[in-house]
């Protein structure tokens, strides 16, 4: 029944008239059911009193085998309307005489009688005793139409009870309903009134002297409540206006902070599109007209940059869901007036308080000024390099004639002395050739020699290129060889593969394995090295790859190492279209990872052109 569209007046006398029928139909019933079971009781206890009265009688009967005298003794049952069948059994439970109400009774045995008893009718089984010894049995049946007659009677005057009293409710709760509901609904009314207008002044009026003290109470709580309304909405609205004023300062002083940023920043949701920008954002990338509710992943990337194939769900500018959360790098823009700009840039995944992703915030700087510097730098530092190789060399020369003693006799602190010059001016020589490597990749004078490779082959020659090494170390080497073909210059891939193993092989405690191993996904080839050393932390996972720059400044000293060699993996990956990547967890060993192309793409590209 839906009453959500009723009146207060109409569902109380609803209410009423349920509950009156309920009780009613309750109190009937129950009536009924008492009154039928007990006048199955009764029936009971009387046809048992008959029975026991007509059993004493059948005795003689049955003893003189008087057919003619029992018939009449069950004749006599006619008097009592209820009882429609009736036999006497011998003590062998055969019938010796029967007596049927109407039509005909004929059981086979008493055996048979009681094991199929009858549902609508009370049956009674009565012992006839004579001398103490049982001589037969007595079987009458009553039926149950006597009872169901009376039942029928009670629910008649049941029903006649219950409309009337209905007829009484539907009248009395008529009155009640209306008497409670007309002040409820005045106040309905109020309400829409008040709501309408805007107006907290007005106020109900004095209920009738018969309404109950409850309505009277809460037409004067709803009075009192206005009035406090009324009282504190002045207040509430001058504050307000002054919180308004004081959020409108705040707001204005954060965007002119995020506006004299030299940085550029924007705000992204999880569909990459831009919900916040700043003025710095603008200058950088050359734009005049706001980048607010478009994609900044499209506009950003250029063709050959290897996010732009990527969604921006993958990209690391753009990306809210990726691990980590904060994301470093350098890249290309895109500028609005056709060119591009040098880019450094940090992405930082915004999460809400149960920890899901929300968005990205991305800063980035021009670095144009930062690269030329560098630039010249590098060439400062080639220069250097170039001139320093040809002395090193002599100097590495003169002291291996006088430790050699072909320049005469050296004592043992003299020998001590020129080991120490001689490891130094190894790693000096070392440390050069690796600048000179590095900038010559760099600045892409150094050619690939690219053919298919098998990447099994690879993986086994870098791994003993470095297997003296890692026997001196107490590191074992294992390795899990691929058929695969790659499309790269297997000189600099072994190169890189066995500056990534020599790493693991220097930062791995004796004892333990480095495993060397790789798969293919999306058609590049993904080598990887594990080891189970002291691990990497998470804010230096990006920064290792650039030049000179160590977890621990001690490295370069405890290890020997000259802090390029990653960066030297980082070019030649990066010569080969690839990317490199390391996954670490601090105290638990690294993994770096680095992919090379399975096919030759450049001839793809020239095919598809």
């Amino acid at each position: 029944m839906n009453v959500n569209g009723l009146s207060i007046q109409r569902r109380l006398r609803r209410i009423i008239m349920i509950t009156t029928m309920v009780a009613l139909l309750l109190s009937g019933g129950a009536s009924v059911v008492v009154n039928f079971f007990a006048l199955l009781q009764i029936t009971e206890r009387d046809m048992k009193t008959l029975s026991n009265v007509i059993a004493i009688d059948s005795t003689a009967p049955l003893t003189f085998r008087d057919h003619e005298a029992a018939h009449e003794l069950l004749t006599s049952l006619r008097a009592k309307p209820s009882i429609v069948d009736a036999a006497i059994f011998d003590a062998k439970g055969l019938p010796f005489v029967t007596y049927a109400r109407q039509g005909s009774f004929a059981p086979v045995s008493l055996r048979a009688l009681t094991a199929s008893p009858r549902a609508d009718d009370t049956e009674i089984f009565t012992d006839i005793i004579f001398d103490g010894e049982k001589i037969g049995t007595l079987y009458i049946a009553a039926s149950h139409d006597l009872v169901k007659m009376r039942l029928r009677q009670y629910s008649l005057i049941l029903a006649l009870i219950l409309a009337v009293a209905l007829a009484v409710a539907f009248v009395l709760s008529s009155k009640l309903s209306a008497v409670v509901s007309r002040p409820i609904a005045g106040l309905a009314g109020l309400a829409r009134e008040i709501t309408r207008g805007d107006n907290y002044r007005l106020r109900a009026g004095d209920p009738e002297p018969s309404t109950p003290g409850e309505i009277r109470d809460l037409v004067a709580a709803f009075n009192q409540m206005l009035g406090e309304i009324d009282r504190h909405r002045n207040d509430l609205e001058l504050q307000v206006q002054e919180r308004t004023a004081a959020l409108s300062v705040v707001v204005e002083r954060n965007d002119a902070i995020l506006d004299s940023a030299g940085e550029g920043i924007f705000g992204l949701d999880l569909d990459g599109t831009v919900t916040f920008k700043n003025r710095s954002a603008d200058r950088i990338l050359g734009s005049t007209r706001s980048l607010v509710g478009q994609s900044l992943h499209a506009r950003i990337h250029s063709a050959t940059c290897p996010d732009r194939v990527l969604s921006h769900g993958d990209c690391r500018v753009c990306g809210a869901r990726l691990d980590p959360p904060v994301r470093t790098g350098r890249g290309t823009f895109n500028r609005f007036d056709g060119g591009t700009v040098p880019i450094e840039y940090t992405s930082s995944t915004i999460v809400d308080a149960r920890g899901n992703p929300t968005g990205v915030v991305v800063t980035f700087r021009d670095i144009s000024e930062r690269l030329v510097v560098e630039r010249m730098k590098d060439e400062f530092v080639s220069t250097v390099s170039h001139e320093l190789r040809t002395p090193l060399t002599s100097i590495r020369g003169a002291l291996g004639l006088l430790g050699s003693g072909l320049l005469g006799n050296v004592d043992q602190r003299a020998t001590r002395m020129l080991d120490i010059a001689v490891t130094n001016t190894d790693r000096l020589v070392r440390l050069i050739n690796d600048i000179l490597d590095l900038e010559r990749i760099d600045s892409g004078r150094v050619d690939l020699n690219r053919a298919a490779v098998v990447a099994g082959d690879l993986m086994i020659e870098a791994v003993e290129g470095i297997q003296s090494f890692a026997d001196r170390a107490g590191v074992s080497v294992t390795t899990e060889p691929s058929k695969t073909e790659l499309w790269g210059d297997r000189d600099r891939i072994v190169q890189t593969l066995m500056n990534l193993l020599s790493n693991a092989v220097k930062f791995s405690p004796p004892g333990t394995a480095v495993l060397l191993k790789g798969s293919v996904r999306d058609g590049m080839y993904t080598f990887a090295v594990e080891d189970r050393g002291r691990g990497i932390p998470k804010h230096y996972l990006e920064s290792i790859f650039e030049r000179f720059k160590q977890v621990d400044a001690s490295d370069s000293r405890q290890k020997g190492g000259t802090g390029l060699g990653l960066a030297i993996c980082r070019s030649i990956v990066a010569a080969h279209g690839g990317r490199i990547w390391a996954e670490s967890e601090d105290g638990k060993g690294t993994t770096f990872r680095f992919t090379i192309p399975l096919e030759n793409l450049e001839e793809e590209v020239e095919g598809a052109a």
